[in-house]
């Protein structure tokens, strides 16, 4: 008969176990643009692919913001209790082997695999949008442009900044790479 210790240490046994499945790093072997989800494997020791998990997003009923995470891009995921049935993709984090796109902290910057870009930087107050090839606006009433200069030079000179390079993505690591630092 066991003691009433080694019942506490089967169950704390049972707790840990459950835990370590709770939280896990995995990289994206699947898009499920439809449903926004995408298939994670994880490359720990037991090299399991999951089923479809949820990508946490901001909003998703009135108004909507869409992402899914790249193949082969390292994410966090969120593993509901009972099983890699359900579970969600909390986002994705820089490292070693995919660095930050810049380092000032005062920058809001989103970078495309084509080179376009948007920035906004808190501390000047400036924002930049950068397309490869067209910027299109499109307004129900109209577009209206409050600014005390505005220059529109025609033909617009080649300014040659800020340069559009298409980012080039880290390979996906092979299993033994795994984990980036």
């Amino acid at each position: 008969m066991a003691g009433p210790f080694e019942e506490i240490g089967r169950r704390l046994t049972a707790l840990e176990s459950a835990l370590r499945q709770l939280v896990r790093v995995g990289f994206v072997v699947e898009q499920i643009p439809a449903e926004g989800k995408v298939r994670v494997e994880f490359r720990d020791a037991d090299m399991i692919e999951t089923f479809k998990f949820g990508v946490l997003t901001p909003q998703t009923r009135c108004n909507k913001d869409w992402w899914l995470p790249d193949l082969g891009e390292q994410v966090l995921c969120l593993c509901l209790p009972y099983g890699l049935e359900r579970g969600f993709i909390v986002g994705s984090f820089f490292s070693q082997a995919d660095p930050p796109p810049l380092t000032d902290p005062d920058k809001r910057h989103l970078r495309f695999l084509d080179g376009g870009w948007l920035e906004y930087d808190r501390a000047t107050g400036e924002a930049q949008v950068h397309a490869p090839r067209t910027i299109r606006l499109a307004a129900g009433e109209a577009v209206i442009i409050d600014a005390p200069i505005l220059k529109c030079p025609i033909p617009a000179p080649n300014l040659g900044q800020p340069e559009l390079r298409p980012v080039e993505p880290s390979p996906i690591p092979a299993p033994e790479e795994w984990p980036h630092d």
